[in-house]
């Protein structure tokens, strides 16, 4: 006879589990947004259904395998907790759970009803705080019953100063969700402009740059819920390519000033002097390996951004050098 007790509690968790995914991604609800791309822990797609909206105005981009995501990454959770709801919306998203479940045959209603009294209570005690209401997302629904069990409440509260409640299993935090948007975006590859193009000269600089207008900031927006993040990368450092038999600019070889193009009588940023000819090289040229460097920021509307690790890509690139001769004449 005490089996019935727990069957009745099993039977709720399963029914709002239902209706949490029904209600909660129901055209119009607070959940409900266009242009999903997925959700992520760290740097992993996890499914497109999970809630989180990308966006971004200058650059393509490819939920959490763009070109700055990680290959050695932990393979996601099927069930995890992001931002959901402020307190207002969460209220709004609990009666409507009472309402769907009126039409269940006795005992549920009673039962949902007492649910909700429980919860209305807890938002209301959060009231005034600074925070939200994080909800369960899975990759695999099927496995709602078993994140359940081990994590019985479907919110819970996150203040915004931290720290993340203990939970069993996966919070998807401001940060990650940062990491998620800068695993997406999508770069150009790394192309240097040199001048002289087609053969540099022993002893004459090689003007190094890149093209403004391609090596520009990318921005990209996520947003799970009412929690908005904010990433851009920049470029920020050309390495320029070590070993070669030539002086370089930066003597450092680390080039910050990226846009200086070639200009007759000018001093360069960035550039490559070569002390000898490419003549007694493998295919005659010099191989030179070029790496760029992009820097990530973030930003949220709820607690501080930070920065996330560099992204460096390299391309290699084959440069000729001659050696002039000079014959130098006396006067007779």
């Amino acid at each position: 006879m005490r089996a019935r007790p727990l069957t009745r509690v099993a039977g709720v968790a399963l029914v709002l589990a239902g209706l949490l995914i029904a209600i909660a991604f129901a055209p119009g609800s607070a959940q409900a947004q266009t242009g999903w791309g997925g959700a992520s822990f760290v740097d992993r797609l996890l499914a497109a259904e999970a809630g989180v909206a990308m966006s971004s105005p200058d650059a393509g981009l490819r939920p959490g395998e763009g070109s700055l995501a990680g290959s050695n990454t932990p393979s996601p959770p099927r069930c995890w907790y992001q931002p959901g709801y402020t307190a207002q919306d969460l209220v709004e998203l609990i009666n409507r759970i009472w309402q769907a479940a009126r039409s269940e045959p006795e005992p549920m209603p009673s039962l949902i009803a007492a649910w909700r009294q429980d919860w209305l209570g807890r938002v209301s005690s959060r009231a005034g705080e600074a925070g939200l209401w994080f909800t369960t997302h899975c990759s695999d629904w099927s496995a709602i019953a078993v994140f359940r069990l081990a994590n019985p409440d479907p919110f819970i509260w996150v203040p915004a100063a931290g720290p993340v409640p203990p939970v069993a299993g996966v919070v998807l935090t401001p940060g990650q969700l940062a990491q998620y948007a800068r695993d997406s975006i999508v770069l150009p590859d790394t192309e240097v402009k040199l001048s002289p193009g087609a053969r540099s000269t022993v002893n004459l600089d090689t003007w190094v740059w890149l093209d403004r207008t391609v090596f520009r900031p990318r921005h990209v927006r996520a947003q799970a819920g009412p929690l908005i993040v904010d990433a851009v990368a920049n470029p920020s450092k050309l390495l320029l390519p070590l070993g070669l038999p030539a002086v370089l600019t930066p003597a450092d070889g680390v080039c910050t000033d990226l846009f200086r193009a070639y200009e007759p009588g000018g001093d360069p940023a960035c550039a490559i002097t070569f002390g000898r000819s490419s003549a007694r090289e493998p295919g005659l040229e010099f191989t030179a390996d070029f790496a760029l460097v992009w820097t990530v920021t973030w930003t949220s509307n709820w607690g501080p951004g930070g920065t996330l690790p560099d992204g460096q890509f390299t391309e290699t690139t084959s440069i000729r050098v001659q050696e002039l001769q000079t014959i130098v004449r006396r006067g007779g």
